[in-house]
Protein backbone atom coordinates (compact mmCIF):
# COMPACT_ATOMS: atom_id res chain seq x y z
CA UNK A 1 0.00 0.00 0.00
CA UNK A 2 1.59 3.73 -0.68
CA UNK A 3 1.59 5.83 1.76
CA UNK A 4 1.39 8.78 -0.48
CA UNK A 5 -1.27 11.46 0.19
CA UNK A 6 -0.80 12.69 -3.37
CA UNK A 7 -2.46 9.79 -5.26
CA UNK A 8 -5.86 9.70 -3.22
CA UNK A 9 -8.64 11.22 -4.25
CA UNK A 10 -9.72 13.97 -2.74
CA UNK A 11 -13.31 12.54 -1.98
CA UNK A 12 -11.26 9.38 -0.72
CA UNK A 13 -8.89 11.66 1.98
CA UNK A 14 -11.64 11.85 4.86
CA UNK A 15 -11.47 8.09 5.13
CA UNK A 16 -7.98 8.20 5.41
CA UNK A 17 -7.97 11.17 7.64
CA UNK A 18 -10.36 9.86 10.17
CA UNK A 19 -9.74 5.93 10.30
CA UNK A 20 -6.05 6.05 9.85
CA UNK A 21 -5.71 7.76 13.47
CA UNK A 22 -8.36 5.25 15.05
CA UNK A 23 -7.01 2.73 14.23
CA UNK A 24 -3.48 3.64 14.76
CA UNK A 25 -3.70 4.25 18.27
CA UNK A 26 -6.58 1.88 18.40
CA UNK A 27 -3.81 -0.69 17.56
CA UNK A 28 -1.05 0.97 19.66
CA UNK A 29 -3.13 1.19 23.17
CA UNK A 30 -3.59 -3.00 22.84
CA UNK A 31 -7.16 -2.80 21.81
CA UNK A 32 -7.79 -4.55 18.61
CA UNK A 33 -8.31 -8.03 19.81
CA UNK A 34 -10.92 -6.73 22.20
CA UNK A 35 -12.90 -4.54 19.53
CA UNK A 36 -12.18 -7.71 17.11
CA UNK A 37 -14.39 -9.94 19.94
CA UNK A 38 -16.93 -7.24 20.14
CA UNK A 39 -17.77 -7.01 16.37
CA UNK A 40 -17.84 -10.80 15.94
CA UNK A 41 -20.15 -11.69 19.18
CA UNK A 42 -22.27 -9.41 17.12
CA UNK A 43 -21.99 -10.73 13.80
CA UNK A 44 -22.43 -14.57 15.35
CA UNK A 45 -22.53 -16.73 17.98
CA UNK A 46 -19.52 -18.81 18.46
CA UNK A 47 -18.47 -20.72 21.89
CA UNK A 48 -14.58 -19.30 21.13
CA UNK A 49 -15.89 -15.82 21.17
CA UNK A 50 -18.44 -15.51 24.39
CA UNK A 51 -15.24 -17.77 26.22
CA UNK A 52 -12.85 -14.85 25.36
CA UNK A 53 -14.97 -12.32 26.11
CA UNK A 54 -16.12 -13.77 29.57
CA UNK A 55 -12.62 -14.28 30.59
CA UNK A 56 -11.25 -10.62 29.57
CA UNK A 57 -13.71 -8.51 30.80
CA UNK A 58 -11.04 -5.91 31.92
CA UNK A 59 -9.90 -5.73 28.20
CA UNK A 60 -13.71 -5.27 27.18
CA UNK A 61 -14.23 -2.27 29.58
CA UNK A 62 -10.68 -0.65 28.89
CA UNK A 63 -11.51 -0.53 25.11
CA UNK A 64 -14.89 0.50 26.06
CA UNK A 65 -13.68 3.48 28.19
CA UNK A 66 -10.89 4.41 25.47
CA UNK A 67 -13.41 4.45 22.85
CA UNK A 68 -15.71 6.89 24.40
CA UNK A 69 -13.17 9.45 25.63
CA UNK A 70 -11.25 9.11 21.83
CA UNK A 71 -11.07 12.55 20.07
CA UNK A 72 -12.29 11.79 16.93
CA UNK A 73 -10.56 14.54 13.91
CA UNK A 74 -12.47 17.46 13.14
CA UNK A 75 -12.25 18.54 9.59
CA UNK A 76 -10.42 21.84 8.89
Amino acid sequence: CENNKDTIPAEEKWARDLYIPFYNELISKGHLDALSYILNKARREEDYITEWIKANPEKIKAFNEWYKSYKWPVKN
